[in-house]
């Protein structure tokens, strides 16, 4: 189909519950692909600074009448749940590793969850709760608790949720139909009119469409990454104080990225490493960090830059020994089948499927 509806959404959201009612249809009657885009709705709040209605008592109660009034207007039923707000990591893990791991049980797990969850209300954060709806649903339940407790399945709901954030995404829903956002369920008959006026396409399923709102902006206001780092424990945690702006994710730049970075006092850019396929370049902005390689200690200043080809074999990073902090650009490209070595940890990455996965250096998983 050349018309596409993207459909950011979050089971604890009541206003997405009303929008997954109507989109199918309204996608069906438009003759467009429905695109799922599952994403944790807390760490959308986090990244943007927004909150609940639910923080504002009169907002709430107001927000609690509106809503059974658009689903009288939908004529579908509707429970607001006693137990809201709840705890939907869980769940939307299950979204994520669902569609991409068993596509054909997607629709079937949307379905379960949004009914359990604003029809007959159930406490979906509690796992025995949550077990007993997915059991009674013909789910497997050990099966589901491996697949969410899978670290790629995990990486891939924060992935999704940091290039929501960095479309503009601040709430639930939201919905684009190609470059256009649109938030609210009250904003179907907008989407309806977008489709209809033949908006510009988003690209294929499976290629984020990251395109900007603006021919331009001030880098650092790019939002933060929401994950610290992608590596496992116990090497994540020693990441703390370093801070990542994506910015080639906004204008919708793939085969290579682009950060701006920030490094508190103490804090370092990376384990020490080396890429076999992937070049690499950093570019000081503020601070005095210092480079640190296989040739030893190099004092960095604003306007010093460094690169690292790929298959040098030098393994390297940035520390920040000062009290300071230090800001920088780094840039590299994105090989599916990369390698990255650790030489000073017991660690191995391989890029694929544009997803980094680690091992120990004899090959067995985190």
């Amino acid at each position: 189909m050349s018309k596409t509806i993207e459909f950011y959404f979050d089971f604890g959201s009541p206003t997405s519950y009303l929008a997954w009612t109507q989109l199918p249809r309204l996608a069906a009657q438009a003759h467009a692909e429905l695109v799922w885009r599952p994403m944790l709705l807390g760490g959308v709040f986090k990244a943007t600074g927004n909150a609940s209605p639910a923080a504002v008592p009169a907002k709430a109660r107001w927000m609690n009448e509106d809503m059974a009034r658009w689903a009288r207007r939908y004529g579908v039923p509707f429970s607001f749940n006693p137990h809201f707000p709840i705890n939907t990591l869980t769940l939307m893990r299950g979204a994520v590793g669902l569609q991409s791991r068993r596509p054909g049980d997607f629709a079937r797990y949307v379905d379960v969850a949004y009914r359990a969850m604003w029809e007959a209300p159930r406490n979906l954060g509690d796992p025995t709760v949550l077990d007993e709806v997915l059991a009674g649903a013909g789910f497997d339940v050990a099966a589901f608790q491996a697949l969410v407790a899978d670290p790629e399945v995990k990486a891939a709901l924060v992935e999704n949720t940091e290039q929501a954030v960095a479309r503009g995404v601040f709430g639930a829903p939201t919905i684009f139909v190609g470059g256009t956002m649109f938030f609210g369920q009250d904003r179907l008959d907008a989407v309806r009119e977008a489709l209809a006026a033949g908006a510009r396409p988003a690209p294929a399923a499976g290629a984020p469409d990251l395109r900007p709102r603006a021919v331009a902006l001030q880098a650092a206001d790019a939002p933060a990454r929401q994950r610290a780092s992608t590596y496992p424990e116990p090497f994540a945690s020693r990441m703390a104080g370093r801070t990542k702006h994506p910015l080639g994710e906004l204008f919708g730049l793939k085969n290579f990225g682009v950060n701006l970075t920030r490094l508190a006092p103490g804090a370092v850019s990376a384990l020490r490493h080396a890429h076999r396929t992937q070049d690499e370049f950093v570019y000081v902005l503020q601070g005095h960090p210092t480079l640190c390689t296989d040739a030893g200690r190099t004092p960095l200043e604003p306007g010093m830059c460094a690169g690292f080809a790929a298959g040098s074999g030098d393994a390297h990073r940035l520390e920040n020994a000062t009290d300071a902090e230090a800001v920088y650009l780094e840039i590299g490209d994105r090989s599916d089948g990369d390698e990255v070595q650790y030489p000073d940890d017991d660690l191995k990455a391989v890029r694929v499927d544009g997803q980094w996965r680690f091992v120990h250096k004899d090959g067995t998983p985190y």
